[in-house]
């Protein structure tokens, strides 16, 4: 039987938040912690991890309301998600303003204004030239390629109930490698054209474009339908899986980089652990992992990630500049920098939650799992 909401998902969704903040502690690499820098440094792969649970999570609330097509029933889903992330977003892009034009050698202002009104209709993402699709606050591209992948995702989850209604496990696992080896020939493809043809377009398709992320989205739709082939299925050793899974997790996170691989094999390998990941807390039986996960603190930290996550970069970087007049961003005194950027981080997320949460009820627009 399916379970109405799985808690721990929730409450992983802060550790892949403390990984991307771990990632962006980029002048840690330049004090005496360098060598603690180089094993948490690509915690940028909890952004696959973000998408993989978000194919996963969106499949498992809306799937059963999208069965019969309604243009009604799409806007309805389209805008309940839209408006869940477009509050912090817009938040946070004002509170960056002044920190891209410190940014800049020489401002340009109707440059900014293209930007500006680009980063607030949240498709930078999707202009393939860098000059354009720059997010004002440099993270929130993530976003922004969330937003379009939401335009598509009524229609992706019916087509999906339609193409498995017959499927086998074995069949969805060989659609695994499928899935993955497309995503090999598109990056391919797109790496030619954006390194090859047209330099100036530095990570402008490869990292941040819909057509490439949208990948490990399809992976947690997938897995989503393993989850539901499976039925009552339940691990019986579920502390064991889950640990072990955990243990993957951060061990992928550390080794990523330094295994020599090339980035296409990376990321596919980070993909395929996100979902495994995310499937082994779904079937578990109420391990001691998904036990402190579905803690209550960690399901209000869970749904807070987005905002702490549009939010972090800004304290990091607005941080720096004020610490480095003071003489605070070398030896020691780096460590308590780094634990006060993560609690102004995490209160001023809180804050522009429960902000965001007050406005939409106050505009009528009720979100249970806000």
């Amino acid at each position: 039987m399916k379970l109405d909401r799985i808690n721990s998902l929730t409450g992983i969704r802060a550790i892949a938040m403390l990984t991307v903040f771990c990632s962006h502690l980029s002048y840690l690499a330049a004090t005496p912690l360098q060598g603690l820098y180089s094993l948490i440094d690509n915690g940028r792969l909890g952004v696959n991890f973000f998408l993989v649970l978000s194919g996963f999570a969106l499949s498992f609330g809306y799937s059963n309301t999208l069965n019969a097509k309604s243009i009604k029933r799409d806007v309805s889903f389209i805008k309940k998600r839209i408006s869940k992330i477009y509050i912090p977003y817009l938040i946070t892009m004002l509170l960056a303003i002044p920190l891209y034009i410190l940014r800049e050698d020489v401002l340009n202002i109707k440059l900014l204004l293209v930007r500006l009104i680009i980063n607030i209709g949240m498709v930078q993402s999707a202009i393939p030239f860098v000059k354009y699709s720059t997010s004002i606050n440099e993270v929130s591209w993530f976003i922004s390629t969330v937003f379009i992948i939401y335009l598509f995702t009524p229609s992706i989850l019916r087509l999906n109930n339609k193409a498995t209604k017959h499927f086998t496990l074995l069949k969805l696992v060989f659609f695994i490698f499928v899935v993955l080896g497309i995503y090999c020939c598109f990056y391919m493809v797109v790496r030619q054209i954006e390194y090859v043809r047209f330099s100036d377009r530095w990570l402008s398709i490869i990292y941040i474009n819909p057509i490439i992320r949208i990948f490990p989205f399809l992976l947690g739709i997938i897995g989503y339908n393993i989850y539901c082939l499976q039925g009552n299925f339940r691990i019986k050793s579920s502390s064991f899986v889950e640990v072990l899974g955990m243990a993957a997790f951060v061990l992928w996170w550390i080794l990523a980089d330094k295994t020599g691989f090339p980035t296409v094999v990376t990321e596919c390998i980070d993909m395929l652990i996100s979902m495994l990941v995310i499937l082994a807390f779904a079937f578990s039986n109420r391990g001691i992992v998904s036990g402190l996960l579905s803690k209550e603190k960690m399901l209000i930290l869970g749904n807070m990630s987005l905002d702490f996550y549009l939010l972090h970069y800004l304290v990091i970087k607005y941080g720096m500049l004020t610490v480095k007049h003071v003489g605070l961003d070398k030896g020691v005194a780096v460590l308590p920098v780094t634990i006060l950027f993560f609690a102004i981080s995490l209160c001023g997320a809180c804050m522009i939650h429960y902000f965001a949460k007050w406005l939409l009820l106050a505009l009528g627009q009720k979100n249970r799992h806000f």
